[in-house]
């Protein structure tokens, strides 16, 4: 009886031994690259719209700390400024300003991505294509251009050339609901009058706009199942 208990037990401690021996999960990485458009700002170091502002600052608190005086090497209206708050002079703001630009350029990224073989597939594959969107998109600044239809800058001549045709093809007349200089030159081009010319303008304006860009993430999911399908097997 004492051997088939301890026959029994031993068997429990394998089952229990068994059942709690499993693979172990590993960290796999996956790394994804794109081209990022990003941008420099560009100024004039003795110039810039804030450049006799910042050296007259920095002039008055170089002389209250006491050091010797130097020119700046920067020159131009940074030097004047870090000169006359040096001494003390009166402010006399800027007089020469080099605008500050932006330049555009394109930067290859890479990031790795870490994810566990013991995950769910499509929790792995959706966050990474989350994560990937987090770090790749970027905002481009766009400009639109803003036109009253009725009286922009070309409404009267592209009133009268469209009415001209419109009498051509022998369309019956209907009055241009944009209104103002399109309609009127619409008008007379349809009954053939002679073209009087723009009298009121509305000049077109633009808009700077925001947009949203983001990398082609098309082909990371099958990406990512032919990496976990192959892992997977070689275990």
């Amino acid at each position: 009886m004492k051997s088939i208990l301890s026959a029994a037990a031993i068997a429990a401690a394998t089952l229990s031994l068994t059942l709690t021996i499993s693979v172990p999960a590993r960290a796999e990485n996956y790394t994804y690259c794109a081209d990022v458009e990003q941008v420099r700002v560009i100024k004039d170091d003795g110039n810039h719209p804030n450049a006799y502002d910042d050296g007259y600052r920095e002039g008055t608190q170089s002389a209250q700390n006491g050091d010797e005086y130097e020119p700046r090497s920067v020159g131009g209206e940074f030097a004047r400024g870090f000169e006359e708050g040096y001494y003390g002079r009166p402010y006399a703001g800027q007089q020469n300003v080099v605008p500050t630009r932006q330049e555009r350029y394109t930067n290859h990224q890479c990031r790795t991505y870490h994810y566990s073989t013991d995950e769910n597939f499509n929790h792995v594959a959706s966050r990474i294509v989350g994560e990937i969107n987090r770090d790749f998109c970027y905002s481009v600044e766009k400009v639109r251009v803003i036109k009253d239809d009725g009286n922009h800058p070309n409404a009267y001549d592209d009133g009268y050339r469209e009415g001209t045709r419109s009498a051509q093809n022998g369309d019956e007349y209907e009055p241009r609901s944009a209104g103002g200089e399109f309609a009127r030159g619409f008008e007379d081009g349809y009954y053939g009058r002679p073209s009087a010319g723009q009298q009121n303008v509305v000049p077109n304006r633009s808009e700077t706009y925001s947009e949203q860009r983001c990398p082609t993430t098309f082909g990371v999911r099958e990406e990512l199942r032919r990496d976990w399908n192959n892992r997977h097997n070689s275990h």
